[in-house]
């Protein structure tokens, strides 16, 4: 199956924000996108990378992760499908925060990050429609760091977030000064990124009793903050886990369209330096009985870390084993890896 500019302009039209768009502005950015495919398991995003394109799901379905702060263990917030936008909110927050990996054999518009920026210049409706949407993956990382924050442990993060999502609010400060009073005090005020705000880093609260008069804005970017209710974050209450839904197959026979990168392409802030949220990156530690089901259990754990997946350490360590004992044991002969045993070049193993 092969795809034109018509069909791809078709499809763009329907997809919000860009049916705002004229025919002329929308033939322009049907012009600039590029058709990328991710196979099932691939990663478009990774939350330690910032983006450096946006990706407009096309064809096929595609698993957003998150990490809870509380247990960094990875929270499915859903399965996404054609018509979603990934990458922008990186993009406007100058952090990046999502991990996305194919569920199926997947087709992405996308769109580099410097024909985004300049699309927002071009179209004031769509920037307006992006910088005061809070997309679930902001909400679930900020509010997430407020029950840090507060020692609970108990919340169900998503069904959480899910609730706080539907009354979040977005308020961005040009640069320069403001006065607090423009905020709603009856909303806890987190800020998200962009421009720097007094002394405040990504995720911090900023409390309206001990607010000074003013909030100043330093650069030439406005500044992110997301207001949820007090009344929400006052009666925290758990909720059950939600179901996720089934992912389904796509056609494959898609010609002319290249595979994206094993890894995601990096890009660069606008707001200077970024990391993570997650904080610098770590490499596994594992422990084994014994040299091989040591290396097993490490390659699993790199494996899992490099793709932010989780792992399971009870079949890892046997399943690598078992691979390792058929490369260095061939016939039951013992075999080497130089003459210390572990690091040379793998040595002679004929008997």
């Amino acid at each position: 199956m092969t795809y034109t500019k018509s069909t791809v302009q078709d499809f763009l039209a329907t997809v919000p924000p860009f049916d705002q768009l004229s025919d002329s502005a929308l033939s322009y950015l049907t012009e600039r996108c590029q058709m990328l495919r991710y196979r099932m398991g691939q990663a478009v995003l990774v939350r330690d990378k910032m983006p450096a394109q946006v990706s407009i799901l096309y064809q096929g379905h595609v698993r957003s992760l998150a990490y809870d702060p509380r247990t960094q263990r990875p929270v499915t917030l859903g399965i996404l499908k054609p018509g979603a936008i990934l990458g922008w909110i990186g993009l406007v927050r100058g952090v990046p925060c999502e991990t996305a990996i194919a569920s199926t054999e997947t087709i992405c518009l996308t769109l580099s990050e410097e024909d985004f920026f300049s699309l927002l210049q071009r179209e004031p409706q769509v920037a307006a429609a992006f910088r005061m949407q809070a997309p679930m993956i902001e909400v679930f990382d900020l509010v997430g760091a407020e029950l840090y924050r507060r020692a609970n442990g108990d919340t169900n993060l998503k069904d959480f977030a899910t609730e706080v999502l539907a009354d979040a609010v977005v308020c961005n400060l040009p640069p320069g000064r403001t006065p607090v009073s423009q905020l709603e005090p009856d909303r806890l005020w987190l800020y998200s990124g962009g421009g720097k705000v007094n002394d405040l880093t990504v995720s911090d609260r900023l409390s309206m009793e001990n607010a000074p008069a003013y909030l100043e804005v330093s650069g030439s970017q406005a500044a992110r903050l997301v207001g949820v209710p007090l009344s929400l974050m006052d009666t925290i209450e758990d909720e059950s886990a939600v179901v996720e839904d089934e992912a389904v197959a796509v056609d494959a026979e898609v010609m002319d369209i290249p595979y994206a990168p094993d890894r995601p392409p990096e890009g660069t802030s606008r707001y200077g330096d970024s990391k993570p949220q997650s904080g610098s990156q770590r490499f596994p530690h594992v422990k084994g009985r014994g040299q091989l089901e040591a290396y097993g259990l490490y390659a699993d754990a790199l494996s899992a870390s490099q793709y932010a997946l989780p792992q399971r350490r009870d079949s890892a360590g046997l399943q690598q084993s078992a691979r390792a004992q058929r490369r260095y044991y061939p016939g039951s002969l013992w075999c080497r890896r130089g003459n210390d045993g572990a690091t040379g070049a793998v040595g002679d193993c004929s008997g």
